[in-house]
């Protein structure tokens, strides 16, 4: 008889699908469009999905950590080189038509190397070589240990970074590697020991979190920043509810490879200002509502583009690695 293929669970690369949809319709409600606004009404609305979109962030992180991160430093190449095929052709193309030059060091780590725009993606390689030492920690620190670090080291975090914005810790309101390297720990405890009060009031804390955010950050009280326990707690709660809706698709699998390059592409460092201009006119033309709309089909249809180019670099990757690591 043949060898069944295994068919890896699909409840997680069905959260990383909708994680990547929230990412792209967080950035089309509030960043691409600034904080203008034309009605309270849609003020409010324009709020709410900020704060249900923002926890996707720190829920990639934690599905990363839920699993671990295993292998070696060669994990990484694959993440470079996926960078790099959707940042190279065009930036060629930029240095021919004379936009950019590519001799500049700065336009090189503009882009090429993606600027800030890439934040995730840079931040995430750093989480990649240092997993292997985060594994070997993991294992050999009991759970009251690890338990009061966790708690010690948001204590630090929501006063002075929070509510007073301070750079002292390095964190940056989650956009550092130091907080990635925080939530792949903390998704690693939940796997290994559970979080029962959470797991048992998971849909709870969820919304309640969702709705404070909400008040506060519409009376403009507090911000939204990743290391804000109300963003995190929505993020660790999805986790622990997908985990619970075990099923196998090879569609969901095949589509959910592509999520890193639907960040890729709708933040690329060539496109990502003309993208915003786009999207205000569209917003100042249509109204908000049907600005929406527009929005949820544009994202649908970059996600298949993103699938696309995926599998275009997947296959190159494949036999440029096998002749860089095979052979050795």
């Amino acid at each position: 008889m043949a060898n069944k293929t295994k068919v890896r669970d699909s409840n997680f690369e069905l959260l990383r699908v909708l994680l990547i949809f929230m990412v792209l319709l967080g950035h089309a409600n509030m960043w691409f469009l600034g904080s203008e606004y034309q009605t309270e009404t849609e003020h409010c609305i324009r709020v709410f999905v900020e704060v249900v979109c923002l926890p996707a962030v720190n829920a990639f992180v934690l599905i990363s950590g839920w699993f671990g991160i295993k292998g070696d430093y060669r994990r990484v190449f694959p993440i470079i080189f996926q960078l790099l095929m959707c940042t190279v052709p065009v930036a060629i193309v930029m240095n021919v038509m004379r936009q950019i030059n590519l001799l500049n060091l700065d336009d090189i780590a503009e882009y090429v190397l993606g600027g800030n725009n890439y934040w995730f993606v840079i931040d995430y390689i750093g989480l990649v070589l240092f997993a292997p030492i985060l594994n070997i920690i993991v294992h050999n620190v009991n759970k009251v240990v690890l338990r009061t670090f966790f708690i010690g080291v948001l204590a630090l975090i929501v006063p002075l970074d929070v509510v007073f914005r301070s750079s002292v810790l390095g964190v940056n309101g989650g956009y550092s590697l130091i907080w990635f390297i925080y939530l792949y720990l903390l998704a690693r405890y939940m796997r290994l020991y559970g979080i029962e009060w959470l797991d048992r009031s998971k849909w709870m804390v969820m919304v309640a979190c969702i709705v404070l955010q909400t008040i506060l950050l519409y009376f403009n009280l507090i911000g939204n920043r990743y290391t804000n326990p109300l963003i995190l707690l929505p993020a660790m709660s999805i986790i622990l509810i997908f985990k619970e809706y075990s099923f196998k698709s090879n569609i969901v699998n095949y589509l959910a490879s592509g999520t890193l390059i639907v960040y890729m592409l709708h933040m690329h460092p060539c496109f990502y200002r003309e993208i915003g201009v786009f999207l205000r006119n569209l917003y100042y033309s249509n109204g908000y509502y049907w600005y929406m709309i527009d929005v949820i089909g544009l994202i649908v249809l970059l996600y298949f583009v993103a699938v696309a180019v995926d599998k275009m670099q997947a296959l190159i990757w494949r036999s440029i690695s096998r002749l860089i690591f095979d052979n050795k």
